[in-house]
């Protein structure tokens, strides 16, 4: 989903949450166009390289959008949504960190992130409206970040 609609509608089911409620999602933050390109090595983060310019001038189309939104930008956009997160669970291994690794360059908009805000391959998060967190037992943890390491399949 285009940030420029996401914002709407995490706010639209941010308001529809019961105060105890809470809301799973999964996130792909691996390079969607890996998907078309056997020529590609998955996992594939190429979009990195790029500023959001040239990403839009050579890539982005109406028909397919790529999510191009990393790990510490997604806690930015669910708190302005006015949602915590609970637990932020990364699948990562050694193979996308390596796939990290070995991009000729990353662009300064992603430059600034850990290695392993920029090579988790998908993301599943908890999350709960932000107001309710003083009223929830054990509130206090506000995030939990877990790296899950897979092993590596052969």
């Amino acid at each position: 989903i285009p940030p420029d609609i996401l914002v709407p509608e995490l706010k639209s089911l941010t308001s529809m949450l019961k105060d105890d409620g809470f809301m799973y999602h999964m996130l792909g933050h691996d390079d969607h166009w890996a998907f078309h390109d056997p020529s590609v090595r998955w996992p594939s983060f190429n979009y990195l390289r790029y500023s959001n310019r040239v990403w839009r001038w050579l890539f982005e189309t109406r028909l397919e959008y790529h999510n191009r939104i990393v790990k510490p930008e997604w806690i930015d956009i669910f708190r302005a949504c006015g949602l915590t997160v609970d637990e932020y669970n990364g699948q990562i291994d050694e193979d996308s960190r390596n796939a990290v690794r070995a991009l000729p360059s990353i662009h300064e908009r992603f430059a600034q992130y850990d290695l392993d805000d920029l090579a988790i391959i998908h993301g599943y998060v908890l999350l709960r409206k932000a107001e309710t967190s003083a009223r929830r037992p054990g509130a206090e943890r506000v995030m939990k970040t877990d790296v899950i390491s897979l092993p590596v399949l052969q």
